[in-house]
C-alpha cells in the first residue's frame, strides 16, 4: 500500500551557500529575491501504471515498498543534478541520512533507503504546528496537504489512481527555478524511474538522464559553422592589406599616424635583424614594450621573422617578467630605449632595440626573413596565472589566430568594411590579440596611453573624439566608463563596445540596452588557451544573460565528469573544441595533458579544451556561465588563480599560513588575504613583498591577520567560514 498523498520536495537557502558542502541539493535556476514572497506555479506528468507495476517488483524484489522506491528514485536524480553524495531527509517521524554512491547500484540505494526509512524513530506532532518539513534539503511526507512553493522552492507530490498510473505535481517557487527546467525535471525523474527497473544492478551513474534526441539537439546547439575556407594567415592578410591600402593609416599612437607602408617597412626591417641574430620557426622572441606603434612593429616583425612572440608588460614586476623570459627560452628581447627595467634580461638574451626609424634604413640586408609560416607553427606564447604559484605559457598556432580572426568576420561580429579600433589591454592580456590583429584587415589601430585608459574621463571623451568603431573593454572597467561616454555619442554613433573577460551583471546589461540607440555591445567569451574568443552575443537589455553562440570553427560542450553532456537545465564543466583550441603549455607536458584531452567527437585526432569554467544549456538553448570548477577567479578581467597569490604570499619566512578569498562588491571584485604570522612578522612586509612581486591585479586589497583559521570537520581550511567572518584590515604599520 501507499499512501494516498505524498510530498517529496527540496528546499533552497541563499544563494551565497550553493557551493557550500552543506548547501543545498538542487541550485536555483534564477537569482532569488528575498525580500519578494515567491509565487507559486505548477506542472503535472503522469507515470502510467506498466511503469508504475515495474517498480512495484522492483522495489518488491528488495523487501521493499513503492513509496521507498519513489523515493529512492528521487534522491538518485538529485545526487546526479547536483553532483552531491548526501541530503538531509525529514519525514513527519523525524530527519532520515541519505548517502548517495556515485558507484552503488539502485538496488544497493534502494535497500538502504527502506533500512533508512523502517529505523527513523516515531516521533509524535507538536502541538500547534501543521504536519510538515523543517528546513531540510529534501523533505518526505505522508498524507495531509501537500506542500507548496510558499514553503519550499521545490516540490514533488504525487497520488495513485484508480487504473493503476500515478499521477504528478511539481509546485515550484517561480522566482527560483525557470518552467523549462522544471519540465526538464520531470522528464529526467520518469526517464531514471524506467531506467532503475530495467538495470536496477547497474551503476547510477551509468544510467542515462535524457533521451538520445535530447542529447543530440544539445551537441548541435553547441557547433559553430564551419569557416567557409581555410582562413589566410595573419601575414597573407596582412600583405594583401600592404598592396591594396599601402597609404591608409595602419596605427594611430598619440598623435602620430604610421600608414600601412610604414609599419610594413619597419617590420620588415626588423624582421631582417632578428633573423641574423638567429629567430626562426619555433623560437621565442619577447617583445618589452608598452602599447604603441613600436609594440605593432615588433610583433609583425617577430611573426615575420618566423618566430613566435611573448608579450611582456613593463609595468609587470620584474620578477615575473624575468620568470617569463627565463620559463619560455627567450633568446632574443625585443624593446625600446628605456622601457626594460633592470633584471629582467638573462645573461644568454640578446636585446634588439627600437629606434623608430626602421622604415628609412637600408633594406637591401644580407639575410631575408623566413618565408611563409607554416599554418601550425607557433605564433605568440602568453603565460596565465598557475595554480602551482608560477605562470604558465600558452603556445598558439598561427592557425588559430587565423581562424580566430575569420570566425569573427563570418558570424559578423567584426562588420563588414574597415574600422577604427582602440587597443585598450595590456600586451600580456589575451584580450590584446583580438585588438592589435585587426589591422592585418584594414582597419586602422588607434592606441591609448596609461594615463588616458585609467581615467574614465579621458577615455570616454578619447573614445568619441576619435571615432571608434570597436573597443574592447571589462565590464569592471565599463562601469565607470559608460556613464561618461553615453552622452558624448549622437544616436547612430557606429561605435560597438567588445565586452568581455569577466561576467557581465545584469545591471550593466540594462544601461547598455539603454543605450542602443547610440551604440551597440557584444559579449564575447572565451580563455587564453581557447585563442581569445570562442562565443559571441549581442547585448540585449531585456534578455538573461547567458554567452551567446560559438563562433565559426568552433564548438562548444557541457559535460559532466565522466565527459558525457549533461541534460539541459544540469550544469557542468564547459568545454571548447575546434580551430581556437590552442597547442598546449609551453614545457608543461604533464598539464598540458591534464585539460587538453583528446576530443572523442572529432574522430580526427583533434582535441578540447577543459576550461574549468561550470555552464549549463537551458532547454530554450541559451548557454549560461556558472563560474569556476577551481579557485581560479576572473579580478578585472585578469584571470588570476587564487593559489598562486597564495604561494607568493606563503614565501614569506614570518608567515604560517595564508589564504586569498574573492570578495564580490558592487559589480566588481577585490582579493582579501588572510595570515597567521610569526610574532616577529609584520603585514606591511608582507604586502611590499607582493606589491614587488605580483601584478597590480593580483595584489590583495586587504590583509587580516589571525591567530587561528577556521577549519572543517576533517581538518582542512574552512574557506566558507572565512568569507563569512569577512576582512578585518590590518593597519599600514600592524604588526
Amino acid at each position: 500500500m501507499i499512501d494516498p498523498d505524498v510530498t517529496l520536495s527540496t528546499r533552497d537557502e541563499a544563494s551565497s551557500h550553493l557551493l557550500d558542502p552543506t548547501g543545498t541539493a538542487l541550485r536555483p535556476t534564477r537569482r532569488r529575491h528575498t525580500t519578494v514572497p515567491p509565487a507559486e506555479r505548477w506542472l503535472a506528468f503522469e507515470v502510467p501504471a506498466e511503469e508504475v507495476g515495474a517498480l512495484e517488483k522492483t522495489a518488491a524484489a528488495s523487501g521493499a515498498t513503492l513509496h521507498a522506491a519513489l523515493h529512492a528514485v528521487y534522491v538518485a536524480q538529485l545526487a546526479r543534478w547536483s553532483g552531491r553524495s548526501e541530503f538531509t531527509v525529514r519525514t513527519p517521524d523525524g530527519p532520515v541520512t541519505a548517502r548517495v554512491s556515485r558507484t552503488e547500484s539502485f538496488r544497493s540505494l534502494l535497500r538502504e533507503t527502506r533500512s533508512s526509512l523502517e529505523t527513523t524513530p516515531a516521533r509524535p506532532p507538536v502541538a500547534g504546528q501543521t504536519e510538515g518539513p523543517e528546513p531540510a534539503e529534501v523533505v518526505l511526507a505522508r498524507g495531509g496537504t501537500p506542500f507548496g512553493a510558499t514553503e519550499h522552492d521545490l516540490a514533488l507530490t504525487y497520488v495513485p489512481r484508480d487504473d493503476g498510473s500515478l499521477g504528478f505535481r511539481v509546485r515550484y517557487a517561480e522566482a527560483a527555478f525557470e518552467k523549462s527546467t522544471m519540465r526538464g525535471l520531470a522528464r529526467r525523474y520518469r526517464l531514471l524511474l524506467r531506467h532503475v527497473c530495467e538495470l536496477p544492478d547497474a551503476m547510477l551513474e551509468e544510467l542515462p538522464l535524457q533521451e538520445e534526441r535530447d542529447g543530440a539537439h544539445l551537441a548541435d546547439l553547441g557547433v559553430g559553422a564551419p569557416l567557409r575556407t581555410r582562413p589566410a594567415t595573419v601575414l597573407e592578410r596582412f600583405a594583401a592589406t600592404v598592396r591594396e591600402r599601402p597609404r591608409a593609416v595602419a596605427v594611430v599612437d598619440r598623435g602620430t599616424a604610421l600608414s600601412y607602408a610604414e609599419l610594413n617597412l619597419r617590420a620588415e626591417f626588423l624582421a631582417r635583424r632578428l633573423v641574423s641574430a638567429g629567430a626562426g620557426p619555433e623560437s621565442v622572441v619577447a617583445v618589452c614594450l608598452p602599447r604603441s606603434a613600436d609594440l605593432v612593429v615588433a610583433i609583425l616583425g617577430v611573426l615575420r621573422a618566423g618566430a613566435a612572440y611573448l608579450p611582456l608588460d613593463p609595468a609587470y614586476p620584474v620578477d615575473r617578467l624575468a620568470y617569463m623570459v627565463g620559463d619560455s627560452d627567450a633568446g632574443i628581447l625585443v624593446t625600446g630605449q628605456g622601457v626594460l627595467p633592470d633584471g629582467v634580461r638573462g645573461e644568454d638574451v640578446e636585446v634588439v632595440h627600437l629606434h623608430g626609424d626602421e622604415g628609412a634604413q637600408d633594406l637591401a640586408a644580407p639575410t631575408s626573413p623566413c618565408g611563409p609560416v607554416d599554418p601550425g607553427q607557433c605564433a605568440y606564447v602568453i603565460y596565465t596565472s598557475g595554480s602551482t604559484g608560477r605562470p604558465k605559457g600558452v603556445q598558439v598556432s598561427h592557425a588559430s589566430l587565423a581562424a580566430l580572426l575569420a570566425g569573427l568576420e563570418e558570424s559578423g561580429t567584426i562588420r563588414a568594411g574597415t574600422g577604427r579600433v582602440g587597443w585598450n589591454a595590456s600586451p600580456s592580456f589575451d584580450a590584446s590579440v583580438q585588438q592589435w590583429i585587426r589591422v592585418v584587415r584594414g582597419d586602422t589601430l588607434v592606441l591609448f596611453d596609461d594615463a588616458v585608459r585609467l581615467d574614465p574621463k579621458r577615455l570616454a571623451t578619447a573614445v568619441a573624439e576619435e571615432r571608434l568603431t570597436d573597443f574592447d573593454i571589462t565590464p569592471s572597467h565599463l562601469e565607470y566608463v559608460l556613464p561618461r561616454l553615453g552622452p558624448l555619442l549622437g544616436t547612430g554613433s557606429g561605435l560597438r563596445l567588445w565586452v568581455g573577460g569577466e561576467p557581465l551583471s545584469p545591471t550593466l546589461q540594462r544601461h547598455l540596452g539603454g543605450l542602443a540607440d547610440r551604440l551597440d555591445a557584444v559579449n564575447v567569451y572565451g580563455t587564453t588557451e581557447t585563442t581569445v574568443d570562442t562565443t559571441v552575443v549581442v547585448v540585449r537589455g531585456d534578455e538573461p544573460t547567458h554567452l551567446g553562440a560559438p563562433l565559426p570553427g568552433q564548438t562548444v560542450r557541457v559535460l559532466d565528469d565522466r565527459l558525457r553532456p549533461v541534460p539541459a537545465g544540469r550544469t557542468g564543466d564547459l568545454y571548447v573544441c575546434g580551430s581556437g583550441v590552442a597547442r598546449g603549455y609551453l614545457g608543461r607536458p604533464g598539464l598540458t595533458a591534464a585539460v587538453f584531452l583528446p576530443d572523442p567527437w572529432a574522430g580526427d585526432g583533434s582535441r578540447m579544451y577543459r576550461t574549468g569554467d561550470r555552464a549549463r544549456w537551458t532547454a530554450d538553448g541559451r548557454l549560461e556561465f556558472h563560474g569556476r570548477a577551481d579557485r581560479q577567479v576572473k579580478i578585472r578581467g585578469y584571470r588570476v588563480e587564487l593559489g598562486e597569490i597564495e604561494a607568493v604570499l606563503a614565501e614569506h619566512p614570518q608567515v604560517l599560513e595564508c589564504a586569498v578569498l574573492r570578495r564580490l562588491r558592487g559589480d566588481g571584485s577585490l582579493l582579501d588575504a588572510y595570515l597567521r604570522m610569526t610574532e616577529a612578522g609584520s603585514v606591511e612586509q608582507v604586502r611590499e613583498r607582493a606589491e614587488r612581486l605580483l601584478p597590480h591585479w593580483m595584489r590583495p586589497a586587504t590583509y587580516t591577520l589571525l591567530s587561528v583559521f577556521p577549519r572543517t570537520v576533517g581538518g582542512k581550511l574552512d574557506r566558507p567560514a572565512l568569507a563569512d567572518r569577512g576582512p578585518r584590515p590590518a593597519s599600514r604599520t600592524a604588526a
